[in-house]
C-alpha cells in the first residue's frame, strides 16, 4: 500500500507539513509506504486555457505537474492538505487542479488514473470558524471525484496560525495522529 501526501502549502515546513508528517508516521507504522510532495517546492505554470488537451488528453506544458501525476498514478491513497487562504484552497493547489484539465471527464478523450484510488482531504485554518475548512475539504473532494479518486475521509483543525499553535497543542497532535492510525488500520486490514 502506497500513500502520496500532497502538501498544498507554499512552504514545506509549516503546520500543513507537520500534519502530513504525523499522518505519514502513522501510515508507516502500519507498514504503508509514503511519499510527501510540497507544491510550494515544485515548478509549474498556470493552465493556458488553450484546450489542446480536449483533443489530445495531454497538456502542452511539460513541468512538475507530470511528476505529481506520475506519483498519483503509483499511489493507492492520495492525501491532499491545504491551509486556509482567504477562505479557500491555496493558489498552488488551484493552479495544480487547473493543470489537471487533461483528466477532466467533461471532454473526450481524457486521461485517467487507474481505478481504485482513495483520497483523504485535510484542511487547517488560523480562524476558529470551521466553515472555511469545510469548504476546503469539499473542494478537494470534488477534485478527487473528477479524477476518479474515491474520497475516503477528511480531517480539519482550526486555530492554528503559527507552528507553536500546533506543536504546543498536545490535543491537536494526538487527534491528527489518531486520524492517521485509523485510516491506516482501515486500509491495511
Amino acid at each position: 500500500m502506497k500513500a502520496l501526501l500532497l502538501n498544498a502549502s507554499p512552504k514545506n515546513n509549516g503546520n500543513t507539513a507537520r500534519l502530513l508528517e504525523l499522518i505519514g508516521d502513522a501510515f508507516q507504522k502500519k507498514g504503508m509506504e509514503t511519499q510527501t510532495l510540497c507544491l510550494g517546492d515544485l515548478h509549474y505554470a498556470f493552465c493556458k486555457g488553450c484546450r489542446s488537451c480536449y483533443q489530445t488528453a495531454e497538456c502542452v506544458q511539460h513541468d512538475d505537474v507530470q511528476l505529481v501525476l506520475e506519483q498519483m498514478e503509483q499511489a493507492d491513497l492520495i492525501a491532499i492538505a491545504s491551509p486556509d487562504y482567504w477562505g479557500g484552497i491555496t493558489g498552488q493547489l488551484k493552479a495544480f487542479i487547473d493543470r489537471c484539465t487533461p483528466y477532466s471527464p467533461a471532454h473526450q478523450p481524457h486521461a485517467a488514473l487507474s481505478m481504485g484510488k482513495r483520497g483523504i482531504s485535510i484542511a487547517l485554518s488560523a480562524r476558529e470558524d470551521p466553515r472555511e475548512c469545510k469548504e476546503i475539504l469539499a473542494r478537494i473532494d470534488r477534485f478527487f471525484q473528477r479524477m476518479g479518486i474515491r474520497p475516503m475521509a477528511n480531517y480539519y483543525t482550526c486555530g492554528v496560525l503559527t507552528e507553536d499553535d500546533l506543536n504546543n497543542n498536545e490535543g491537536k497532535l494526538a487527534e491528527v495522529t489518531f486520524f492517521g492510525e485509523e485510516i491506516a488500520k482501515t486500509l491495511m486490514k
